[in-house]
């Protein structure tokens, strides 16, 4: 039987995969497996192998204790070459946040100007 813990983090792996899914128009769908689903790598991903979604590997935490850098340690860890490690995260009755390095978020600042 899984505990309310591991419960609540595959919920919220379904709830950011609808917004994503919903925002970018694409078909973003939980990973139960990793090992199942070789088409992207982290909690989360994106069937179209041409999404923008695809270039990054999804850490989603819904904890009380924010633990942001294991967490980014750990999407370092298990991002795929060329993949950008992020982490979107939130607490109860909070927004969600996304953490990444901040080399990271400046070279996709760069890819906007």
């Amino acid at each position: 039987m899984k505990n309310k813990s591991q419960l609540k983090g595959k919920e919220y792996e379904r709830e950011i995969a609808k917004f994503l899914s919903k925002y970018f128009n694409e078909e973003v769908k939980r990973t139960p497996s990793p090992e199942k689903y070789k088409w992207h790598s982290g909690d989360v991903g994106c069937r179209n192998s041409k999404s923008i979604l695809n270039r990054f590997h999804w850490e989603l935490k819904k904890r009380e204790r924010i633990e942001i850098l294991d967490w980014i340690h750990k999407a370092e860890d298990d991002a795929e070459a060329l993949k950008t490690p992020l982490v979107v995260f939130s607490k109860n009755r909070e927004n969600d946040y996304v953490c990444l390095s901040l080399q990271d978020f400046c070279a996709l600042l760069k890819e906007l100007e």
